[in-house]
């Protein structure tokens, strides 16, 4: 039997594909991220990121596809530039490791 009990806000965000922003008391862009699973996905932020004690503000965005959100949130990181954001920021090189055969 699970420790948790039943939470209907996370049961409607459970395997929505969704971009979300964290944002400062200031508006200040901090990260952008992507997960089918945003509760649990801030929950880990919360636990082990730095700057997510100065999340003032997150915005969720629902998009039909992870495909679709994936496109989103790369763009956003390329355009916005979120303060925290590593991966996918300009002139960030995906390891050879991680690189998928053919691509």
């Amino acid at each position: 039997m699970s420790n948790r009990r039943a939470n209907p806000t996370r049961d409607y965000w459970r395997g929505r594909q969704v971009v979300y922003r964290c944002y400062d008391a200031d508006e200040v862009l901090l990260y952008v991220g992507v997960s089918g699973d945003v509760c649990e996905r801030l929950a880990q932020h919360r636990r082990a990121s730095t700057w997510f004690k100065d999340t003032a503000r997150t915005v969720l965005k629902v998009y039909p596809r992870r495909l679709d959100a994936s496109r989103a949130e790369l763009a956003a990181i390329r355009s916005e530039r979120p303060l925290h954001n590593i991966r996918h920021a300009p002139g960030w090189v995906e390891p050879r490791w991680a690189r998928r055969k053919g691509a």
